[in-house]
């Protein structure tokens, strides 16, 4: 089962983009890619609910909700609404 955390108070700038985005990503222990969307999305006040997936967990997920979201099926996936 990823792990989810909700970051941040719903406010004026999620309602200003249509709600709470979801990022899904690896759970890594370093930064990669998805960080610089966290970065941007905490400097712009936006809350958003981050699913990270450790790299056993991605394969089950790739080919169901990932490929739903991402025709590719790679992440970072960003979701809103």
């Amino acid at each position: 089962m990823p792990t989810t955390e909700d970051v941040g108070t719903p406010g004026a700038a999620n309602k200003a983009i249509g709600g709470v985005p979801t990022l899904h990503y690896f759970d890594f222990v370093s930064r990669g890619r998805g960080q610089v969307i966290r970065l941007l999305w905490e400097d712009a006040g936006i809350a958003y609910k981050d699913v990270r997936y450790t790299f056993e967990e991605f394969g089950d997920y790739k080919g169901s909700k990932i490929a739903e979201m991402n025709p590719n099926a790679t992440v970072p996936v960003v979701e809103l609404n």
